[in-house]
């Protein structure tokens, strides 16, 4: 019996230079004085304004500056899209309808508003360990994520730096007690917003 071996080889060529997926989206993250934010999180979605059109994937595409503020999102399908950039204790960056390919996209933080409140129980008394969830609406049944973080104070007290002027929903849970939520709206412009919770 003859076993005959031969070889198959498979080239892959890249994409023509008219091709709908050779966009992409870079810039720099920075402060308020222009020097780069490093480690800020940056999210690019396909624009709201195209709906029911979306381009590329749902959930959109995430990248992290680096040392100088720097950032880059390629492969992305051409077309318009909603680009973001997150700091824990700055207020995010927004440009809509940025059209991939696009470069020298700044995205400048701001420092915003400080979040103060206190949670305690029905009676009063304070909550010395919780978790608060903020979120931003961006319409009546949308919210996008915008911080968490779990505080342990015996006062049952809370801050959270950074937040840019809009509308919010805060839930507050801690273990053994029923979860609560709020609306917040932050002016432009403001320096704090007071919110207390009771669980």
């Amino acid at each position: 019996e003859v076993i005959r071996v031969r070889k198959l080889v498979v080239r892959l060529a890249r994409p023509p230079a008219d091709s709908t997926t050779d966009g992409s989206i870079s810039g720099r993250v920075v402060f308020s004085d222009r020097t780069g934010a490093p480690g800020a999180m940056v999210w690019v979605r396909s624009a709201a304004s195209a709906y029911p059109r979306v381009y590329g994937d749902r959930e959109g595409y995430r990248a992290i500056s680096d040392d100088e503020g720097r950032f880059h999102i390629g492969e992305l399908e051409r077309g318009p899209y909603d680009v973001s950039a997150y700091l824990q204790g700055r207020a995010p960056a927004r440009l809509v309808d940025v059209r991939a390919p696009s470069k020298n996209v700044v995205l400048e933080l701001g420092k915003g508003a400080r979040l103060i409140g206190r949670v305690s129980d029905r009676a009063g008394s304070p909550i010395p360990s919780f978790t608060v969830d903020l979120r931003w609406r961006k319409g009546r049944l949308e919210t996008l994520e915008y911080a968490q973080a779990s505080f342990v104070d015996p006062q049952g007290r809370f801050e959270m730096d950074g937040l840019a002027a809009g509308e919010y929903a805060l839930r507050v849970s801690a273990v053994g007690y029923a979860p609560a939520q709020q609306f917040l709206s932050v002016a432009e412009g403001a320096k704090e917003i007071r919110a207390d919770v009771s669980l």
